[in-house]
């Protein structure tokens, strides 16, 4: 969970936290919170017809990440190994199966 001066890690693995430094997580949470300064402006654009944006999702090929914005510069992130998310049934994961295995090609 982030604001716009702090953010609080409610869990983490092990063997991620060994991964990151501690500006490695700040850097991160900085670009969520310039991230949740769109929100508006996605709003404006889609909000008519899709309805109230809950989440803006990032999918690399080693992991999701989800920003849920509650406001400029408030939210929280979960990220997930793309792996936990190809476990999954769905949408989502079927898509990055499917860009997954054209990479291999």
């Amino acid at each position: 969970m982030y604001d716009r001066d702090s953010f609080n890690v409610v869990y983490l693995r092990d063997d991620v936290a060994d991964e990151y430094t501690e500006q490695g997580f700040e850097d991160a949470v900085d670009d969520s919170r310039m991230e949740s300064l769109m929100r508006p402006v996605y709003q404006n654009l889609l909000s008519e017809d899709h309805g109230e944006l809950v989440c803006i999702t990032k999918c690399f090929t080693g992991v999701t990440e989800m920003n849920f914005v509650v406001s400029d510069g408030v939210g929280t992130i979960v990220s997930l190994d793309s792996d936990a998310l190809l476990e999954t049934d769905g949408l989502v994961a079927e898509a990055q199966q499917i860009l997954l295995d054209e990479q291999d090609e």
